[in-house]
């Protein structure tokens, strides 16, 4: 008896490990399959990928054989950041590329260079067991992969995804949900009900399934309706980071000695947050409106639909606009700025240093409806606001031939204007368009 319960139990265990090892490899699969719709962004350029054998563990490479000289590459690393708690909260991961993918993409072109591969690692806590797996999940994030790959124009080379339990947190986590059943404790244990609060603990810890459903079974009304409510929040938690291997041609390089005052800046229109200042966000949201904030209704949508907006890529467009790696270029590009962490101060100022000239932004785009909500909300002044988000722009093309940017932005179905010129003077002058506007100039050293 004893040695057939054992038997037993290494059977389970056996099948368990089984059922794993195929969910894992549904999900390369699904990653790979994703990968291969990428491959023709790249048909007949430099990164055009040679597949010798076509399986999700084959060898995938580009022929750099006849490259000229000066030819440069690099590698650019970035991640999505927080910005992945959105997905979590409504579990909508569909956009999530977008912001993986602008992250590094978008910083390439700032120096004149081409993105040409991507190879991204997806660190999740676990993708689940059985018939309840995030596979659902994986596809959303797939759809996103292939379309964020199609608007930056490159090819995705690999991707590698590993389940790494409780050192992976986020919405709807194991960590998660304990914090939550804590709360419910402390405001509902009683005298009359601290042996049915015992087993609402007893069946969030317990990983034997058959005996968890047991005590489901016990439990009270209250208890059960936190334990549905609290298994409905679960979702894929995950970390998304990303590598972009980008080609450049020396003498087309940006230093940022080109840049000559008179030259206009064209803003590309962003609409929303990107990936940046989103704990900031987070923060006055549930300051405001409470731990179930993405829920609320603003402008006749959902703070968490809002709040997620995806990055809009820029890469695409610009690599046109200079042409590139191997493309004759299309409009005199001097300065590329992405907005992202330090926003418009920032970033403007980092290309204008080499120069020593300074810019005046007179023409600001207005901040999204958001931005200016949570500039209200949480009192963040229009200082420190300009120095989080990007207020506007996502991008700043510095160029002496405005019009031929805009030309090939609105080909991009990317909305453009000038909004302002460089100038001798040091320094970044925005005229203020945030909530606590007063008809005036910021001004930034």
């Amino acid at each position: 008896m004893f040695k057939l319960s054992i038997l037993s139990k290494m059977t389970k265990l056996i099948k368990s490990i089984s059922s794993e090892i195929v969910l894992k490899e549904e999900v390369s699969k699904i990653l790979y399959n994703a990968a291969k719709q990428t491959w023709c962004n790249r048909k007949g350029k430099l990164g055009e990928l040679i597949v010798p054998f076509d399986d999700f563990s084959g060898v995938r490479a580009i022929d750099v054989s006849n490259l000229p000289y000066g030819t440069l590459m690099n590698i650019g690393f970035d991640g999505v950041g927080t910005k992945m708690e959105l997905a979590e909260r409504i579990n909508d991961h569909r956009t999530i590329a977008f912001d993986l993918f602008a992250m590094v993409c978008d910083d390439a072109i700032v120096r004149g260079a081409e993105p040409v591969l991507i190879g991204s690692i997806l660190d999740v806590n676990t993708l689940g067991k059985g018939n309840n797996n995030f596979i659902e999940q994986v596809k959303q994030l797939t759809e996103g992969y292939i379309n964020a790959a199609k608007s930056a124009n490159v090819a995705i080379v690999n991707g590698e995804v590993a389940e790494l339990g409780n050192r992976i947190g986020g919405f709807g986590s194991n960590f998660f949900v304990l914090n939550l059943a804590h709360n419910y404790i402390s405001l509902n244990l009683r005298e009359d009900n601290w042996k049915d609060i015992q087993l609402l603990s007893s069946y969030l810890i317990e990983t034997n399934e058959k005996l968890k459903n047991k005590i489901y079974k016990q439990l009270k009304v209250p208890e059960k309706g936190f334990i549905d409510n609290a298994d409905s929040l679960r979702t894929l938690n995950y970390n998304w980071g990303a590598a972009v291997v980008w080609f450049a041609k020396k003498e087309r390089l940006f230093t940022g000695r080109e840049i000559q005052a008179g030259d206009y800046l064209v803003g590309l229109k962003e609409t929303g947050f990107r990936s940046n200042g989103l704990s900031l966000v987070r923060k006055i949201m549930r300051t405001n409106h409470g731990e179930d904030w993405h829920n609320q209704i603003y402008d006749g949508e959902s703070l968490g639909k809002l709040v997620l907006e995806p990055s809009r890529i820029y890469s695409g467009a610009v690599v046109e606009m200079f042409g590139g790696f191997q493309d004759e270029p299309k409009a005199k590009i001097h300065g590329v700025v992405h907005i992202t962490g330090g926003g418009i101060p920032g970033k403007l100022g980092r290309v204008l240093k080499p120069s020593g000239l300074g810019a005046t932004i007179s023409e600001p785009y207005s901040p999204t409806k958001l931005m200016l909500y949570c500039q209200d909300k949480g009192n963040i002044y229009d200082r420190e606001a300009y120095k989080t988000w990007n207020m506007g722009p996502g991008m700043i093309i510095i160029t002496p031939e405005p019009e031929k940017v805009m030309k090939i932005s609105n080909n991009h179905n990317i909305e453009s204007k000038v909004i302002g010129q460089v100038e001798s003077k040091p320094g970044i002058r925005i005229f203020d368009a945030g909530v606590y506007s007063k008809n005036k100039y910021l001004h930034f050293k």
